[in-house]
């Protein structure tokens, strides 16, 4: 089709994408500029009556223009719809409009609206997240209503944000820039959470937090954090994933049930504990910090294991390792700086 380019899986026309990631992911419908015409939205409309909530529908940049959300006024059979990465936005009322809405991305950064979350219809959302705006003012009380929500980020945004815990149905839940006057306790009280993250923001630990159903922890770039206490308060833990953290000196263990373990970007931990008690350990990467890697790489670990990635940023001593860890029959994986980046 003339003024069509095709790569590597997308589909480019003008200001119009549709994007797949490998051979078997769902594609999505992404606009980076305004223009988008009536049979053209008409079209993508009739896609998210067949596809539902598999298919999202993105707007994003719109560099040097504001981001006219009348054109939802075409889509409303969306379920999955991302308005991220945006400065500005006109007409956002029409947000509000869309009764159908099962995922939703919001992001405009200079969006100043306090209320916002009291006009969204939250009683069928499954998937939340709203990024950081300039005031950072988003009340989130009105989150009490999203019974049935299982997936939940929120960025920057503080007041009333202890009403998260009375999400019952939330499943995985994501923190980011969030003050460190502002007390995790909450959430504690999530239940049937499996997955947290803590990305940004500052505080010292998170002693706070208690959940016994806990399988995945992600803490990155904490400003402060220097502690990450007794994880045997996650007793189901099953992946921990912590990076950038440079004042953490020291991980206790007690977490048998924990399979994955990456690390990366700590340069002053130089201590991990009570390792024997991972006896079901089967993926361990640690890059860029000062345990002792020969050490880690002499240790008898248990016969599970699968994997073990040491990188210390000197070829030689990394060559070395590779060769030790080859001979002991674990699989090895040199890192690289996409490795660090998908961690």
């Amino acid at each position: 089709m003339e003024g069509k380019e095709k790569s590597q899986g997308k589909v480019r026309k003008k200001n119009f994408r549709l994007s797949m990631i490998g051979n078997w992911s769902f594609p999505s419908i992404d606009f980076s500029k305004p223009g988008q015409s009536k049979p053209l939205l008409k079209t993508i409309n009739f896609l998210c009556k067949i596809f539902g909530k598999r298919l999202p529908v993105r707007f994003f940049a719109h560099y040097g223009t504001s981001f006219d959300a009348s054109i939802l006024e075409h889509l409303p059979d969306v379920q999955w719809l991302l308005v991220d990465c945006l400065q500005d936005i006109s007409n956002s009322e029409q947000i509000f409009e869309l009764s159908k809405l099962k995922r939703f991305s919001f992001g405009v950064y200079n969006y100043d609206n306090p209320s916002f979350l009291h006009k969204l219809n939250l009683d069928k959302l499954e998937q939340l997240s709203i990024s950081e705006t300039k005031k950072r003012n988003f009340d989130l009380s009105p989150l009490r209503e999203a019974k049935q929500i299982r997936d939940l980020s929120i960025e920057g945004h503080s007041k009333n944000i202890e009403v998260i815990g009375e999400l019952e149905s939330l499943e995985r839940l994501s923190l980011r820039s969030i003050s460190k006057s502002t007390s995790l306790e909450f959430v504690s009280n999530i239940a049937e959470l499996e997955s947290l993250e803590i990305v940004l923001g500052g505080r010292q630990n998170i002693d706070e937090v208690f959940l016994p159903s806990l399988k995945e922890l992600k803490v990155t770039r904490v400003r402060g954090l220097d502690d990450l206490g007794d994880l045997s308060r996650f007793p189901g833990l099953r992946s921990l994933r912590v990076a950038d953290q440079i004042k953490l000196h020291s991980i206790s263990f007690q977490n048998p049930n924990l399979t994955d373990l990456r690390i990366v970007n700590c340069k002053l931990l130089k201590t991990l504990t009570c390792l024997e008690n991972l006896r079901n350990i089967k993926h361990v990467h640690c890059a860029q910090t000062s345990l002792d890697y020969e050490a880690l790489s002499d240790l008898n670990w248990p016969k599970g294991l699968k994997s073990l990635s040491i990188y210390s940023g000197n070829e030689k001593r990394d060559a070395a390792l590779e060769r030790k860890i080859k001979a002991k029959v674990y699989k090895h994986f040199r890192w690289t700086f996409g490795n660090i980046l998908d961690w």
